[in-house]
């Protein structure tokens, strides 16, 4: 179900429209489209005046013809193949033109009711910006909203117009999944969040929001003060975590056995990681270290025995194929058993 979301936000940011054809939805799993527009997230629009010929090879765009099957009764689609001869005249069940699209108000609805806002959701600007009220954040009131294509090339004029937005001091704009360049605000840049980041639906079918990666703090921000944006390649993913980019083959390693964020997007290609989440993972790893330094004999002895090497003088906890970086000074000094 979660697969489906992420399918859907993504299509919400495309800027050639976001329709969902019965051909798609009939590949969906069971249960799925039921429970897409039970969540409102989607909605049912006016048919196809065509749909994709599925006769032969070259896949023409055909416009049937209703008329009633004398068989069956049931309305039908007669065609007929104009570029392949040996295929004549055919029918298709006009079930085929129903198409779907993502529903931004649904979906803006959803969105609220998932962090209890207050004020109700109001349309800002049509099919693009959504109030969606006031949200709770470590006890600050903070105002969110929901962009549409915040990156397409109309957006900095657009955005100009939202003056509710321009107002709030301590603005939230999530987005479905593109996240906006800082050059299309204009001026003082919002905290965003891609909903394909913070939103997951549970048990019941229902959209819920980590609400905690929202805040202005850890999570919102990464620790250079700039917003979410996407770090590639593993001289900027060094630079970005101050490790030294020689050894940046120990930091994939590291990636690798503690389940880190930074993904591979294939073979030839530079590995990508959002800034917000390497932040946070990075932390968690001297959380670990700190936590493992601080146990007792009997524990530490069960780990293994810590040694430094190189020139970095890097901690290595050899059961755990972990390696981590020297502390900052005035971090406080890592602990070595052996000397």
């Amino acid at each position: 179900m979660n697969e489906m979301l992420d399918l859907i936000l993504k299509r919400a940011d495309f800027l050639d429209g976001s329709t969902f054809s019965a051909d798609e939805v009939s590949q969906w799993p069971t249960g799925g489209l039921a429970r897409l527009l039970a969540a409102k997230v989607i909605c049912e629009i006016d048919e196809a005046d065509g749909v994709v010929c599925d006769q032969c090879e070259e896949a023409c765009w055909i416009k049937p013809e209703p008329r009633e099957d004398p068989r069956t009764g049931k309305r039908v689609g007669r065609c007929f193949c104009r570029t392949n001869e040996d295929v004549g005249p055919f029918t298709v069940d006009l079930e085929r033109l129903r198409q779907w699209q993502v529903h931004m108000r649904g979906l803006a609805e959803a969105v609220a009711k998932a962090l209890s806002a207050t004020g109700g959701v109001q349309e800002i600007l049509a099919g693009r910006l959504y109030w969606l009220g006031r949200v709770l954040l470590d006890g600050k009131s903070r105002e969110v909203f929901l962009g549409r294509g915040l990156a397409w090339p109309d957006s900095p004029g657009l955005l100009g117009q939202a003056k509710r937005l321009r107002a709030a001091k301590a603005a939230i704009v999530l987005v479905p999944s593109t996240v906006p360049p800082e050059e299309t605000w204009n001026g003082r840049v919002p905290t965003v969040r891609a909903l394909t980041e913070v939103a997951t639906f549970n048990i019941g079918g229902d959209l819920t929001i980590a609400a905690v990666h929202l805040d202005e703090g850890e999570g919102a921000h990464d620790r250079k003060g700039k917003q979410h944006e996407s770090i590639r390649g593993w001289k900027a993913i060094c630079e970005f975590l101050e490790w030294p980019p020689k050894e940046w083959r120990a930091l994939k390693r590291l990636n690798k056995t503690q389940n880190g964020p930074i993904r591979s997007l294939g073979r030839g290609k530079p590995p990508e990681v959002w800034s917000d989440e390497l932040a946070k993972w990075w932390e968690d790893q001297d959380s670990r270290i700190q936590a493992a330094q601080e146990k007792e004999e009997p524990t530490n002895a069960a780990l293994g025995s810590n040694f430094q090497y190189g020139r970095k003088s890097e901690i290595v906890i050899p059961d755990t194929s972990m390696h981590v970086r020297k502390r900052r000074k005035g971090q406080g000094k890592p602990r070595n058993d052996n000397v």
